[in-house]
């Protein structure tokens, strides 16, 4: 299912829900793979652990829905990849916290 600015498609296989990144294409369509999203091709993310049903796009193109059972689940995908972004950032940041800290070394370390 495309969504409304058709830059993104909502796909279903093996009951999982998927949010695929279309491509431009020129003569040849590509192929788009979802069963190894690491290996893919575009960006593919796998939006459900347990399976969904009745996917769809809210009319504005920037949420994604899709229900499990009982249970009705929406997705903005634009807040996801900025928090991703910000998490990625802030573990950049606490890596190169530990690398500092592990290369400072206290005033008592060395002396007798």
């Amino acid at each position: 299912m495309i969504a409304p600015d058709s830059g993104r498609a909502l796909a279903t296989s093996s009951n999982y829900v998927y949010l695929v990144t279309l491509p431009l294409v020129g003569a040849a369509p590509p192929t788009i793979n979802v069963a190894d999203t690491a290996a893919a091709t575009f960006p593919v993310h796998r939006l459900t652990r347990i399976g969904g049903d009745f996917i769809g796009w809210a009319p504005d193109g920037k949420t994604v829905y899709w229900s499990v059972g009982r249970s009705f689940f929406r997705y903005n995908p634009a807040l996801a990849d900025s928090l991703g972004k910000a998490k990625a950032r802030a573990d950049s940041i606490r890596a190169d916290s530990l690398k500092q800290a592990t290369k400072e070394k206290p005033d008592s370390v060395g002396k007798a």
